[in-house]
């Protein structure tokens, strides 16, 4: 059998490269798709019949499946961006901004401190209109390395002081994700894009109706006694 397909498959299985390789993770399906490739069709028929192989390479196959998830493009889809900044009150573009200053930092290695950027955005008056115009001002240096259309970060800047938590501030993160949108496409073009909720915005959008919902408790319930304490006694 060996013999045929010209292949010492006890060296193969044996080797301690290919262990290494099978527990390596990212190389591993690369390995064994450099090794199969070797095969002529009819060859990988043969090899497939004999059990011992066959079953030992399935093995490994179903572990490696097991230990990755499907993983997506950067590409933000803009009918989720505009659907959670509405359901959110606006609340999401926090969350935008971490997801795109992660993005950057982990696909171009930049030194960049992603939750320290995070937290001035949400809390630091003027500081966070700083983290943002860099944000959208990197995103835009990435953009143009492609060719592509994009905006300007100052007017952007001057639309999200005016109306970031109104519904008109869903425009301007739409203004800047649609060409970033397209840079992910061209960087990632192997990679499908997430259509649905990811479990970020689903927790996201699930704590701002509870705290609406218990706001709108804890209003009626103050308006309430005060309505009572004001009553004249009967």
């Amino acid at each position: 059998m060996d013999k045929e397909i010209g292949i010492d498959f006890d060296k193969f299985l044996d080797n301690e490269d290919f262990d290494n390789d099978l527990n390596d993770g990212s190389e591993s399906e690369l390995n064994l798709n450099k090794e199969f490739n070797n095969y002529s069709a009819s060859n990988y028929q043969e090899f497939s019949t004999n059990t011992s192989y066959y079953n030992y390479f399935k093995d490994y196959t179903h572990i490696l499946d097991d230990e990755y998830e499907m993983e997506y493009s950067n590409v933000i889809p803009l009918r989720r961006l505009v659907l959670t900044f509405i359901l959110t009150f606006g609340v999401y573009g926090y969350y935008w901004f971490y997801k795109n200053v992660s993005f950057l930092k982990e696909y171009h290695g930049l030194e960049i401190n992603v939750k320290f950027r995070t937290l001035v955005y949400i809390f630091v008056p003027l500081g966070n209109l700083i983290v943002l115009y860099d944000l959208i001002n990197t995103m835009k240096y990435y953009i143009n390395t492609k060719g592509i259309e994009s905006y300007s970060p100052f007017l952007n800047i001057i639309g999200f002081m005016l109306f970031g938590f109104t519904p008109l501030g869903a425009w301007f993160y739409v203004n800047v994700q649609e060409p970033f949108n397209e840079y992910w496409k061209i960087e990632q073009a192997y990679l499908p894009v997430q259509r649905q909720f990811n479990s970020a915005e689903i927790a996201i959008i699930f704590f701002v109706w509870l705290a609406v919902f218990v706001l709108i408790i804890l209003i009626a319930y103050f308006l309430m006694h005060y309505t009572i304490s004001i009553r004249p006694p009967v």
